[in-house]
């Protein structure tokens, strides 16, 4: 099998292993367009059922872009997104990368809500269908914000767990004995990473008992880190799909090392584990391939002890349903 070496440059550091990636002898299956459009007109169904509109929204228009995809037309991106234009978008692959990052978010969160529907959800989909086209134009965080706590909320839907949104938290999910308070935050850069942090940890001290319907409860935080590891918060590349996972995992790796001491250091305050996520589109050259890459690192906070430990275990679940696995219609 051929191999070819890349020079990474886009980890922080180089990866330890060499940069020699076997070239694939077939191309990867993925989902058909068509599969996506269906998943976005039920995700507009869905929003209509808790008396969400999407008329003239975000929404709309991606099912009006792949409506044209989908049937072999070409896409008239430029009128279809009429406020989502500049030199990011050169081409027609560009567009499509943009429109997946959005559009596969989005499947992953109605897969987990179709299992379970948590308390207080409509008011964190009214905000969702708001702001911009594409993340990496947007000015109005709330929206994707909230994207991100709905994201995070249905990998525990999706394992199981009772999922509220409706309290000051942005996330409670239970198990059979364990209550996880939940804090996600979207970081802007290097410099707020430990200050995002330090906040999260903060509002889990206030709101965050010991127990929690009978069941011991701990502190998790979720950090956003995609603009920290790619300033643009736009599209990467991979030579091969193993490439680009290794670039985020590299990235994340980083990130991790200089905050891993602060994590343990909130052992005291109850925190049982840091989640660090990239979700970026990526143009793969070896098969050719667009696709949006979900990629999750995590710090664990083992001082904390006792049932800590326990806890932590039932999370693996959780941390399976959240890695960036085919989805099982891909198969047939």
């Amino acid at each position: 099998m051929n191999k070819i070496l890349t020079r990474n440059k886009f980890a922080l550091p180089m990866p330890a292993s060499p940069d020699y990636y076997s070239l694939p002898t077939e191309s990867l299956p993925t989902l058909d367009y068509s599969v996506r459009l269906a998943d976005l007109i039920e995700f507009k169904c869905f929003l209509e059922s808790h008396g969400i509109t999407t008329q003239n929204t975000r929404i709309e228009r991606y099912i009006q872009y792949f409506e044209q995809v989908v049937v072999g037309v070409e896409a008239a991106e430029v009128s279809i997104f009429k406020n989502s234009q500049d030199e990011r978008f050169k081409s027609k692959t560009d567009w499509l990368l943009y429109a997946l990052r959005e559009v596969d978010e989005l499947m992953w969160i109605l897969k987990g809500f179709k299992t379970h529907v948590p308390n207080g959800l409509a008011d964190r989909l009214k905000d969702l269908v708001s702001g911009s086209d594409f993340a990496a134009l947007d000015t109005n965080s709330r929206a994707r914000n909230v994207e991100f706590e709905l994201r995070i909320a249905s990998y525990f839907c999706q394992a199981g767990y009772q999922v509220d949104l409706s309290t000051t938290t942005d996330i409670i999910a239970l198990n059979g004995d364990f209550a996880f308070f939940i804090e996600c935050k979207r970081v802007a850069s290097a410099s707020q990473v430990k200050q995002r942090l330090a906040e999260a940890v903060k509002q889990l001290g206030r709101r965050m008992p010991r127990k929690h319907l009978n069941r011991h409860a701990y502190g998790y935080v979720a950090l956003d880190v995609t603009k920290v590891a790619y300033s643009h918060n736009g599209l990467t590349w991979g030579i091969t799909p193993e490439h680009s996972k290794d670039i985020n995992q590299n990235k994340l790796k980083f990130i991790a090392s200089q905050i891993d001491r602060d994590v343990n250091s909130y052992a005291t305050k109850g925190l049982l584990k840091c989640w660090l996520q990239i979700h970026i589109s990526c143009l793969i050259a070896n098969p050719p391939a667009v696709m949006s890459r979900f990629s999750s690192y995590y710090i664990e906070n083992f001082r904390l002890g006792g049932h800590a430990i326990a806890a932590l275990k039932s999370l693996r679940f959780v941390d399976a349903v959240s890695q960036n696995v085919p989805d099982e219609r891909i198969w047939g």
